[in-house]
């Protein structure tokens, strides 16, 4: 998923002649913000459809501690399909709805580092915790 997700937004960008907008998330007084520049060692980075300023369409981002998550943005917040991967391997593949300002998962599967489903959500409730 997450390859054909990276292989559709490089092969969409190339195809418009264009390299995808590059953001970094500050944090500021005022709350988090999305600037033109930053470092990947002090800010998370992301690169994709840009609106406004702001992720919305498909993109990556990559935190500071090695998260990552490929999939739709609206409004510089996860919301569609996506997968969010954290270092241990662990994942969530589904779908994210904005709820409230804040991405949420909506429908999808939890998986532990060896793939194995270890949670799952519909319509955004958590319905059932698999047993290892």
């Amino acid at each position: 998923m997450i390859f054909g997700l990276l292989l559709f937004i490089s092969s969409s960008l190339i195809a418009n002649n264009h390299k995808g907008e590059i953001l970094f998330l500050w944090e500021t007084s005022s709350g988090l913000a999305w600037k033109e520049f930053g470092d990947m060692g002090t800010q998370p980075k992301y690169q994709g459809q840009v609106k406004y300023g702001i992720p919305n369409g498909l993109g990556i981002i990559i935190y500071l501690d090695g998260s990552t998550y490929v999939g739709g943005w609206k409004n510089g917040k996860y919301n569609g399909q996506g997968t969010f991967t954290k270092p241990d391997g662990t994942k969530y593949i589904g779908s994210w709805k904005i709820i409230d300002g804040v991405s949420s998962h909506w429908n999808g599967n939890y998986y532990d580092e060896d793939g194995i489903i270890k949670y799952k959500w519909v319509n955004g409730k958590l319905v059932k915790q698999y047993k290892s």
